[in-house]
């Protein structure tokens, strides 16, 4: 049984800025889950249940973070480890190369991608049921040309009169985030551009954000409010 060791848990950390739901790291303060969306007051649906699954997301997505770099860092020592020696010492060698490689490419591509894909479709699901409890629609038609995530959120926002501003650096991580969704559908792995260590972090505090500016508007009636931006 693999058990994730807890310099890794604070390694990946550091670099990613992410860390278990709505925990603060004794030591280190600057570590800390708190940037997960919460309910401000109540335990009002379909805020409380969305914020049950938010909070699930994000340990999935650190733990995932975790093994895979444990699992390169493995790897990579193997590779390293000058007195590695076993009878078929090449052969052995190589294979661990390729699995050295076959990590390196999941820490530095797959696990950002999945994450991202994760977060979008969490996104779009939680529009879905924001939009059903409180316009009472439970099948939607997205109009041509638009994203799942942008037609649901538009309709919410015009069904209540809402004056809700979405961030130019959020909507262009949306239309980003829906280019690389589609390439990865469509198996053009090659094709997806870098995403940054930060990126991830940025977009749960974005999410976090706006799913918090829809239950102050939704839930306790203020009409006014900007979903700020953020630096992770």
């Amino acid at each position: 049984m693999s058990i994730i060791k807890e310099y890794t848990e604070l390694n990946v950390a550091r670099k990613y800025g992410l860390y278990w739901a709505q925990s603060i790291h004794g030591d280190e303060p600057s570590i800390h889950g708190t940037y997960v969306y919460q309910p401000t007051k109540y335990l009002i649906e379909p805020f409380y249940e969305i914020s049950l699954k938010f909070k699930q997301l994000n340990d999935y997505i650190f733990l995932q973070l975790c093994a895979t770099t444990e699992k390169f860092e493995h790897a990579q020592g193997e590779v390293n480890d000058p007195f590695y020696i076993n009878i078929d010492w090449c052969l052995d060698k190589e294979i661990s190369q390729n699995n050295l490689d076959s990590w390196d490419y999941n820490l530095k591509v797959l696990s950002m991608v999945n994450p991202i894909i994760l977060i979008s479709t969490f996104l779009e699901w939680s529009l879905k049921r924001i939009l059903k409890e409180y316009s009472g629609i439970s099948k939607f038609k997205v109009p041509g040309g638009k994203s799942n995530i942008d037609a649901i959120l538009e309709k919410i926002i015009s069904d209540h009169d809402l004056q809700i501003e979405i961030p130019q650096e959020f909507q262009s991580q949306l239309d980003n985030y829906r280019h690389i969704r589609n390439k990865f559908a469509h198996g053009e792995w090659l094709k997806i551009k870098p995403i940054e260590d930060g990126d991830i972090k940025k977009y749960f505090i974005h999410v976090s954000n706006l799913l918090k500016a829809l239950e102050d508007t939704l839930v306790y009636k203020k009409y006014t409010f900007t979903v700020s931006e953020t630096t992770a």
